[in-house]
């Protein structure tokens, strides 16, 4: 058994402060996605569900091959 986490929104389309005043998790810049991936890895989540929702299947590819460049391949 493990545990997934699911992001809906990340970077710039996350408000950047959660209801306790804190950053919220997959907000702000590529490093701090980077940063939360790894957090969470850290604690135990096995798997990540990224929510890649666009107009189309190209830019739907396009923004998951951007991501994986940008943030996956870093962690």
């Amino acid at each position: 058994m493990g545990v997934g986490y699911r992001v809906k929104r990340y970077g710039a389309a996350v408000p950047p402060l959660a209801s306790d005043g804190g950053r919220r998790l997959f907000s702000g810049s590529e490093a701090d996605l980077i940063g939360d991936f790894r957090a969470l890895r850290d604690i135990g989540v096995t798997a990540i569900d990224i929510d890649f929702g666009r107009p189309d299947a190209d830019a739907v590819i396009a923004e998951m091959r951007r991501f994986k460049a940008a943030v996956i391949e870093k962690i």
